[in-house]
């Protein structure tokens, strides 16, 4: 696998967040829970649900506050 960090293991790591994805992260926790907010009307902090990729070790750019 081409461009890929592995650990000590050989296992593949998660990339670490560039500033854009960082930027983005602190957006959507600022947002809170989607469904908390849809449904609810209220702030609930957050967990990054990455919608694609999440497998292996790797994060997709796709994601939503849940």
């Amino acid at each position: 696998m081409v461009g890929m960090a592995l650990n000590t293991l050989g296992e593949i790591m998660a990339k670490r967040p560039n500033k854009e994805m960082k930027r983005r992260y602190g957006e959507a926790v600022e947002y809170g829970c989607i469904l908390c907010k849809i449904l609810y009307g209220v702030y609930t902090e957050p967990c990054i649900h990455h919608l694609t990729g999440g497998g292996m070790g790797m994060k997709s750019e796709d994601f939503i506050p849940l």
